[in-house]
């Protein structure tokens, strides 16, 4: 069964990428938070998993201190700090005159893995969806620091001729359960794998065996260490979004129904919504999100209709003292909600309009993607991580984008079907946000910018 990566990488993408109006929604930034928590770069639960894990962590709080020298001229140092936590303390070397720049080079990965740049990341894959994520880094040098792995309830570490290496196996009740820190000796650069659970440890060993230091003419490290990242900012930052996040009155917003068409300056450009539809089957959908072919079987029954979905409601722990733990689990459907929408460029040229619509809901008058959680409980669905967001899109090739847009000369036009996985829970209440406005839903909404109604 292939992995469906989709929808996190379109999240950070966008985010990140994407220099229209925008703003980033809750269902991101919970992501993002369960990223620097964790280094998770997507969460799919499966059920007993956390339960199953909370039970290894036993074993693990008896780990002793391991050191790791290489040479004299790198040193690093691996303690379980809590019970959920090991750290690594680092001394780097004083920095070498006139030093080259060095990339990572594999010399071998296992069978069905080649390399590729996927929505804006590199790494190593299988056609299904086993990753090997690389990020090299250049450390300062001559400089004290450590490292916070939390989640983390077992840590392997060893050398080899060139490197020393910790594999950091994680609370993660997804398929990305390991990160691997490689130092090699000698030198300030350190490399960090994350991997999916389908890559067995020995061909991890191996893979890692392989892996070497070579000179190269391109900067292709990153100096900005996500470890070192400043807590005053992310807390002025969660203050600014805090204070544009309001609840916005009935009357103050522009609701559209099937049929109106809504005025989008933003991206120069109106969007008639034509026809909505909810349904329990996939036909007619065999399209991603970026409009490229796609077998959607992992999300559907033998029937071809969405397949049955399990909730899971989780306490969330600290990462250092605590570990998340699934409390009760339910099923909860879900279903397709198939529209089709006119596209026309307004520009007086041509005019590449990205599209990227989401699933709005109301919690207390709050406009988001995600209703509240559920008794303080956060929770997460087994067939499909992002709640809010459109799973397949499709349109005429000849104005079709390279991602998720059409590319319209003045004044043109085009239909586009898409469709989004909602949850039962969803469809009495809700709305579709095709343009997101300002740094938050509240603001766009203020701003006049409209919504249609396709609440059941």
């Amino acid at each position: 069964m292939k992995r469906n990566d989709f929808n996190w990488d379109k999240i950070v993408d966008e985010a990140f990428s994407n220099d229209r109006c925008h703003v980033f929604s809750e269902h991101y930034n919970v992501r993002k938070r369960k990223l620097e928590r964790s280094i998770t770069m997507k969460r799919t639960l499966r059920k007993g998993r956390i339960m199953a894990i909370a039970v290894s962590v036993a074993a693990a709080a008896a780990l002793v201190p391991v050191s790791i020298y290489a040479y004299n001229k790198f040193t690093a140092s691996i303690n379980k700090t809590a019970k959920y936590r090991n750290t690594i303390s680092v001394q780097t070397p004083v920095a070498e005159e006139n030093a080259a720049y060095m990339d990572y080079d594999f010399g071998w990965t296992p069978e069905g893995f080649s390399y590729g740049v996927k929505y804006g990341k590199p790494g190593y894959r299988t056609e299904d969806g086993e990753t090997i994520y690389p990020m090299l880094y250049r450390l300062p040098a001559d400089k004290s620091f450590d490292i916070d792995l939390i989640n983390s309830f077992d840590c392997e570490n060893y050398t080899t001729s060139d490197k020393s290496v910790m594999i950091n196996h994680r609370n993660a009740a997804n398929e990305y359960d390991r990160d691997v820190w490689l130092y090699f000796n000698d030198t300030r650069y350190l490399l960090e794998l994350i991997v999916t659970d389908g890559i067995s440890d020995e061909d991890l060993k191996k893979t890692i065996e392989n892996i070497t230091l070579k000179p190269s003419d391109e900067k292709n490290f990153s100096e900005h260490l996500w470890w070192e990242k400043d807590k005053n900012e992310e807390k002025l930052a969660q203050e600014y979004l805090d204070s544009v996040t309001y609840p916005v009155e009935e009357g103050d917003r522009t609701i559209l129904q099937i049929g109106d068409t809504g005025v989008f300056e933003c991206d120069n450009c109106t969007i008639t919504l034509n026809s909505a539809e909810l349904t329990d089957s996939m036909e007619g959908i065999h399209t991603d999100a970026c409009g490229w072919e796609k077998d959607f079987s992992d999300i559907t029954d033998e029937n071809g209709n969405v397949a049955e979905n399990i909730r899971s409601y989780i306490k969330l722990g600290d990462g250092i003292d605590t570990i998340d733990e699934i409390v009760y689990q339910d099923n909860v459907p879900y279903h397709i909600l198939k529209i089709n929408a006119t596209f026309t460029n307004t520009a007086d040229e041509t005019n590449e309009i990205g599209i990227c619509p989401e699933i709005l809901v109301f919690n207390d008058g709050i406009p988001n993607t995600r209703k509240n959680q559920k008794n303080g409980l956060y929770y997460e669905d087994s067939i499909y991580g992002d709640r809010g967001g459109f799973f397949s899109l499709d349109t005429a090739p000849e104005v079709k984008g390279g991602r998720n847009s059409v590319t319209l000369g003045a004044g043109q036009s085009t239909d586009v079907q898409i469709a989004f996985l909602v949850p039962d829970d969803y469809t009495d209440e809700m709305f579709i946000n095709f343009v997101r406005y300002g740094n938050s839903y509240s603001q766009s909404l203020k701003e006049g910018y409209p919504i249609f109604d396709v609440s059941k």
